[in-house]
């Protein structure tokens, strides 16, 4: 008596698929990547858009659908996801791949950097949300952080 093993390889999937991110988008949206005049300007909030995704998985254009309300904030989102998110496109009924739009929001936060006056570096973040975002001089005194403890720049 012989067993026959046979490997059967997954079908690709019926019926219509959204698109899917390809990747690790949150590389892009971080603080390396963080639109410079809305740091500047010390501007954080969430961005909401609508990503067309044309039917090789290119990104096609960008809108917003609900903005920050600071627009170097919105904008800078959107260059972002043009130039560097792909996607596996949509799909049709047929498994034919389409044009489709993908909804994609991203929150961006500030952050004061504080750390020791003999280290290089400012490894300890306090985050800073949109509420907070603009704290006074007086405000960070009153945190009571150690005297040898500064802002970084």
């Amino acid at each position: 008596m012989a067993l026959l093993l046979q490997a059967e390889t997954a079908a690709p999937p019926s019926g219509p698929q959204k698109a899917r991110i390809l990747g690790n988008p949150a590389q892009w949206f971080s603080a390396d990547h963080y639109p410079a005049e809305a740091a500047a300007a010390r501007k954080a909030g969430r961005v909401s858009t609508i990503v067309r995704v044309d039917d090789h998985g290119a990104v096609a254009g960008c809108t917003i659908s609900t903005s920050s309300g600071f627009a170097p904030l919105d904008r800078g989102t959107c260059d972002l996801i043009v130039q560097h998110l792909s996607f596996s496109p949509a799909t049709d009924s047929a498994g034919k791949p389409i044009a489709s739009d993908y909804p994609l929001s991203v929150t961006w936060h500030l952050a004061i950097n504080f750390a020791r006056e003999t280290s290089p570096t400012c490894p300890t973040l306090l985050p800073i949300t949109p509420e907070t975002a603009a704290l006074s001089q007086e405000q960070i005194d009153q945190m009571h952080l150690p005297p040898d403890m500064r802002l970084c720049a």
